[in-house]
Formats: C-alpha cells, structure tokens, sequence
C-alpha cells in the first residue's frame, strides 16, 4: 500500500499503514512520517509528490490527506467501489492505483493532482486472483503485488490492472493483512504478523529477519523515508 516522494516525483518510500479507530488504509507520502502514528485509516497507497500522505477510507470509500497532527482532510468524496485493499503511487507521475477487496478485484487510479476528478477503474485483477492487500511500485516503476492465499509474486499491468505471475516464492504466511515496500537499493520488504521479511523478486524462499517486538500489534504498513529508514 505507500511512498514518499520529494517533489520530483522520485519514488522515495513505500507504503505503510497507519490505523486510527476508524478503518481506512493509509498510503505514505509524507517527509519524517510518524512512525507510531496509528490513524483512523486502513489502506496504504504511497503518497503524493508533495510530500503528503494519502488514505482511502474502507467504510466511508472517501481519499484523505494525512495531516501532520494526526488529523485528516477529505479531498475526494465516495469513490462509489468496494472497499480498498491496497494502494501504491507510482514513481513517475504520482498516480495512485488501488484495488479492491475481492477476489479479482478491480484496479483503479486517482491522480492527486486532478483530485477533483473520480478514480477510474482501469480492470481487474484476473480470474481467480485472491485478494490483494500488499501492492508496491520497485525503483523501476513496475508494480508488484503479493495475494492472500498462494506464493505467488505478481506484476500489474498499469494500463489494464490484469496480475500476471512473475515468480513464485516460498515461506508467505497465509494472512490477508501485512503490506510490502521497496528500499531504495532495490530490496522487497514483506510485513505479515509482526514479521519483516525480505522477497526474492526472482523467486524462491523469503527470509524471515525477524519480529518487530516492540510494535505490540500485527505490521499493516511498510514505507521507507527519503533517509531509507524502514517505518512501520
């Protein structure tokens, strides 16, 4: 679901997740994040080019500006589609695309700066394809997923939201929860439960570095800043 650009549309982070009372996801985007913030959202997408953190709101189906204190502005009202799952913002141009919470759920995009104007569903993930709730964008600009239920490490097609297999992993826990970042070295970093791992793009077994002890609750976000500091 978030990443942090500093106005040149550089991706600089990932997506990670900030939770408030109120379910929506978060998608970061804003420079020094608060790292223990726990907002009212549930949905990471990375953030904008201007340094701000954006959220989708899974009850209210609202896009949010995360403000610095805590709060959040509405700067889009009810996108109309089932719940999101997972967000990312591409490097690029800072679209956000986001996909629903279904099987075979449908890709959207939202350009922030036309926030205006409604998300657009560009498809859908494909037959068969389980809930997505981990997306990010590499270095490179292709975007990633990794679903709910297999082992399977995917790429979205950003011009038809259609996921393809592009590796096959081992050792992801089964969750429908946990999010995913790319470092800016290029490494893939996985949060399921309160675990980080690292992801082999190219396949293959995912390395458990270890439990985030001090967290006290499952890991919904990932994001690196722009000092390639992990915020979870």
């Amino acid at each position: 679901m978030a990443v942090t650009t500093n106005g040149t549309g550089r991706d600089k982070t990932k997506s990670m997740r900030l939770w408030n009372n109120n379910t929506t996801r978060t998608m970061n985007g804003l420079r020094g994040l608060i790292v223990s913030l726990f907002l009212v959202l549930s949905t990471v997408a990375h953030a904008g080019t201007t340094d701000k953190v954006y959220a989708i709101g899974t009850g209210t189906r609202n896009i949010y500006t995360i403000n610095a204190d805590g709060t959040s502005t509405v700067v889009f009202t009810n996108y109309g589609a089932t719940a999101s799952s997972a967000a990312a913002q591409r490097p690029t141009d800072g679209m956000i695309f986001f996909i629903t919470q279904a099987v075979n759920g449908a890709v959207f995009t939202w350009n922030p700066s036309t926030s205006a104007t409604a998300p657009v569903q560009i498809g859908t993930a494909g037959a068969g394809i389980s809930v997505i709730p981990r997306l990010a964008f590499s270095p490179g600009g292709i975007l990633y997923a990794i679903d709910s239920t297999t082992q399977n490490l995917y790429t979205i097609n950003t011009t038809t939201g259609a996921a393809t297999v592009a590796a096959v992993l081992s050792g992801v826990p089964a969750n429908t929860t946990g999010d995913m970042a790319f470092a800016p070295d290029g490494t893939l970093y996985l949060g399921v439960s309160q675990n980080l791992y690292t992801v082999p793009v190219a396949g293959g077994a995912i390395t458990n570095r270890g439990v985030v002890g001090s967290l006290g609750r499952n890991i919904n976000g990932l994001a690196f800043d722009q000092t390639g500091t992990l915020l979870i």
